[in-house]
């Protein structure tokens, strides 16, 4: 357990907070559980809410023992240490999240101090190094080099980070009800990880709540599925280097579009699983195909195998003679053996692998 809370501690220092706050808000010992009231305070004195409760949680807190749960095993404990992550998080303002998230795609190599920045997907090049962030915040000085180097990583139609708080993305009411909500809160903070660009995901979450308040509940972790995966630009290499991205083209939609798709889809049917059994981290590779829904028809048409035995799937790929060179040219109609897929709209063969 010990172990778990260094962890914790770790990932959220790695978030720039807020200034401290003038008049903290006084927390007494915490004897009980969080109550409507409680969250009714850190809803209108976030910063001061993060501070105080940090403040009582390390009082709080102790270790495990072989006979005993430490702090962090205890139901209460962790209400209120759930209750200091959501505080502290949208304490946050957008434009220190931006440098947050910046900070894991610059890198620096040894000797010359050129800023690489590596996009989502792509690894890093093996003689570079983390930036150091003093650095990085002495390069991106103004906000128009922040916004420059965002637009390489965001989708297109993301807007330019502010400087208010994160708690300014949600709607009074959906503040009251997920502040409320200690299942979605831990949901959440489950799913979240520090690549992730939580600007992007609080507004994709606020979307689909807001297009589908009906279904947002029993779709909840579908809904964090989309959240964390269309926070970020799609990468230009998908889905592989070796595929001409024009033969599988990507489709750009807002997240309450693909959280409405995947819902009609279980809904009727249409899946193999139901999506609503399903956890975030299950889910993330349930939705992480951007393509047109008639894809996913097609395969639905054509494809019919069991649950069970659905690994048949890779086994009956057609086989193909073709390869790809460095610039996307078919070439060579030898005897090698290259896994392609028939996309029937195009009547093309393309080679992934």
């Amino acid at each position: 357990m010990l172990r778990r809370f260094a962890v914790f501690i770790s990932f959220a220092l790695a978030f720039p907070a807020s200034a401290p706050a003038a008049q903290p808000v006084a927390w007494p010992s915490l004897t009980q559980l969080p109550t409507a009231n409680d969250r009714m305070i850190v809803i209108n004195h976030l910063a001061e809410s993060r501070d105080a409760l940090a403040q009582a949680l390390a009082n709080y807190y102790h270790p495990g023992t072989s006979t005993s749960l430490g702090s962090t095993g205890q139901t209460l404990y962790k209400s209120w240490l759930l209750l200091w992550k959501w505080s502290d998080l949208l304490s946050r303002s957008e434009t220190a999240e931006s440098r947050r998230f910046l900070y894991d795609h610059f890198y620096i190599r040894p000797g010359n101090y050129r800023l690489v920045l590596t996009p989502s997907g792509v690894e890093p090049p093996a003689n570079t190094t983390h930036v150091n962030p003093a650095l990085l915040d002495k390069t991106i000085n103004t906000p128009q080099i922040l916004l420059a180097d965002l637009k390489n990583l965001l989708p297109a139609d993301a807007p330019p980070p502010s400087d208010q708080p994160l708690a300014g993305l949600l709607p009074p009411d959906l503040l009251r009800e997920w502040t409320n909500n200690e299942n979605f809160l831990q949901a959440l903070f489950d799913t979240l990880s520090p690549e992730d660009y939580t600007p992007g995901v609080l507004r994709n979450l606020v979307a689909m709540r807001q297009a589908q308040p009906a279904q947002f509940q029993a779709y909840q972790s579908l809904a964090l599925a989309i959240a964390v995966v269309y926070d970020q630009k799609i990468p230009d290499f998908w889905p592989h280097r070796q595929v001409l991205p024009a033969l599988v083209p990507v489709k750009e939609e807002p997240a309450a579009d693909r959280f409405a798709y995947w819902i009609k889809s279980n809904e009727s049917g249409a899946t193999y699983v139901n999506l609503r059994t399903l956890n975030p981290e299950q889910l993330k590779f349930v939705v992480d195909a951007p393509i047109d829904e008639s894809e996913f028809d097609w395969a639905r048409k054509n494809i019919h195998l069991s649950r069970d035995n659905f690994a048949k799937a890779f086994s009956d790929i057609t086989y193909s003679v073709y390869r790809a060179d460095g610039d996307g040219t078919v070439v060579g109609l030898g005897g090698e053996r290259g896994i392609a897929l028939r996309f029937p709209k195009v009547g093309e063969q393309v080679v992934i692998a």
